[in-house]
Formats: structure tokens, sequence, C-alpha cells
């Protein structure tokens, strides 16, 4: 899973949203993985936390090996869901997979990611709908009964850092975490109270330092907060809330 680091850069003849590898380290690392099998490690680089390493190899991973974030979501899953940020389609294919009856969908914007999640569909002869778009565009014709994303939880200032450093010519940070990290999780919230059904669950993964920051974002009138579960490492890694009404 997901898209840690994206950007669109806008073309100016054309009216579709593209990216550029270097704006798409994630996307790139999937593809690369999975046409060549060469990228090994992702460093996430922050201010804010201690560097994080993401094996690639990991976005592929089966049930045996999934995180808790994924094995929730195959218990909880029930209707119509949600993947949101898909990368290579480790839970919605996942889930799809175990619950054929239910209705998948899979919003994702890297031009790369979305390629391999879509040969991943049709190796695992699965049903996911998949939404090439920027999620902060993202309006659908019905409401979830359940949620899921891995969101970037990286501070705008170390994006552009890192964008820079990959000679990305002054993209358009869209998806981008925010000057605090937590922009994505307010969106994600704005479009739960529109478009999640009520008893609905959205689940979340988080940088290990963003609990208190989660609760605060999600303990109101509209939502609560099941759960904060720890990752393999005891780290704060996934909250999950329901909504109240």
């Amino acid at each position: 899973l997901q898209m840690m680091y994206i950007s669109i850069l806008k073309c100016m003849e054309m009216e579709k949203e593209v990216l550029i590898p270097a704006a798409d380290p994630m996307g790139a690392a999937i593809y690369d993985y999975y046409a060549n099998g060469k990228a090994d490690t992702l460093v996430v680089h922050s201010s804010m936390f201690e560097d994080d390493e993401i094996p690639v190899a990991d976005l592929f991973r089966g049930y045996e090996d999934m995180p808790e974030l994924e094995k929730i979501a195959l218990e909880e899953a029930r209707g119509r869901i949600l993947d949101v940020g898909a990368g290579s389609g480790t839970i919605c294919v996942t889930v799809a997979k175990h619950k054929p009856t239910w209705n998948v969908e899979a919003v994702e914007v890297s031009n790369e990611a979305v390629e391999i999640l879509k040969r991943n569909i049709e190796i695992n002869n699965v049903n996911v709908s998949v939404i090439e778009k920027d999620f902060f565009k993202f309006e659908p014709a019905l409401s979830y009964d359940l949620i899921l994303s891995n969101p970037p939880y990286i501070p705008t200032e170390d994006v552009t850092q890192l964008l820079k450093r990959h000679d990305a010519d002054d993209p358009v940070l869209s998806l981008d975490g925010g000057a605090d990290g937590l922009i994505f999780y307010r969106e994600l919230k704005s479009f739960a109270e529109k478009f999640l059904e009520k008893d609905g669950l959205l689940i979340m993964e988080h940088g290990f330092d963003q609990k208190d920051a989660m609760h605060k974002i999600f303990d109101d009138t509209s939502f609560c907060v099941i759960e904060t579960l720890k990752d393999y490492a005891g780290l704060d890694r996934i909250t999950a809330v329901r909504k109240k009404v």
C-alpha cells in the first residue's frame, strides 16, 4: 500500500492529470518491483519523525504477512468498500478475493500504480472497480459501508524538499500531508461525513506520533474513535472510527 508522496503535474495542452516518475516515487517503485524486481526499500525522510523504511515487497504481500489494518479490513468488510490510495492493490484485491460478493472500489492517482493494480486484479481474477483520480476531487454516486486508507502523512515542506532532490519542476502538491501532515485525514473525515453510511467504519494508517491528533480530529459528534492499534514494532499506527450519524 499506498501513495506516500504524490504530486500532480498539470498539462498545459491536455485536460488530463499526469504524474512524472520523479514526482511519484511510490508509483515508480511499485511498477519497477513488479516489472523488474529491482526496488528493495523506500526510505521516507521527514523532519518530524525518524526515517521510515518501506520494503517494496511488502506492497505485494499475502494475507499471512498482512498488518492489522488489512486483517481488520477483511474482518469488518461488508457491503460497499472503498480503498483510498490503493497502490498495487494489496488491500482491495485481498478483500475482493475473500469477499467476492461485495462491491469493492479503489481510488488511485498514480498512473504507474494503477497499471499494476489492474494487473493484480486480472491475475487474481477478482472484481474491483478502479477509479484513477485525485481523491480530493472524487465524489462517488453512492455511499460506502467501509473506507480504508493509508494516506500521506509527510509535511509539505519535507515533500517539497524531496521533490526538489528529484528535479520535479514546480509540481502541484495535491496529495502531500499538508503543513502538519494531517490534511489528508481531515479530507477523509469530510469525505466520510458525506459518503460513509451511518455505523460505517473508517480505518486509517498514520504516523506513529499522530495518535492524539487523530483522536482530536475524529472524536466528535459525527464520529467515535473505536481503537488505535499498534504495528509490529509496537508503535501507534492504525486508528478505526465509526460514524455515529
